[in-house]
């Protein structure tokens, strides 16, 4: 288990990409973000270093609607790494640009959904 601390001035997203940029996440690992922090690329990222992850969604991307509105529990949904991320796919030594993952669609006790990946 690893955090960030700083002064209250400092941004929760600042001390989020600190947190990544010190390279400590490793094959096998695990890491937990809240929806503040979901991209395609830093999926993208993850997934080339075998970090795995849970991530709630936001219910503004597509794929999270369209699972949303289809009523499935769960959808494997290929995620495109975006043209100007191009260079983690440089870093990542590789040829392909996308990753695929599982959202998964959870009912909260309250009944309200959320959207896992």
């Amino acid at each position: 288990i690893d955090a960030q601390f700083d002064s209250m001035h400092e941004s929760e997203y600042n001390l989020f990409k600190r947190q990544l940029s010190l390279n400590k996440l490793k094959t096998g690992d695990i890491l937990l973000a809240d929806r503040a922090y979901t991209s395609n690329a830093l999926m993208y990222e993850l997934h080339h270093k075998g970090v795995d992850y849970c991530m709630r969604m936001r219910v503004n991307w597509n794929e999270v609607t369209n699972l949303l509105t289809s009523g499935e529990e769960s959808r494997i949904v290929k995620l495109d790494l975006p043209r100007r991320s191009k260079h983690i796919q440089e870093e990542c030594n590789s040829t392909v640009n996308y990753v695929i993952c599982r959202l998964v669609c959870i009912t909260l006790d309250s009944g309200e959904k959320e959207v896992l990946c």
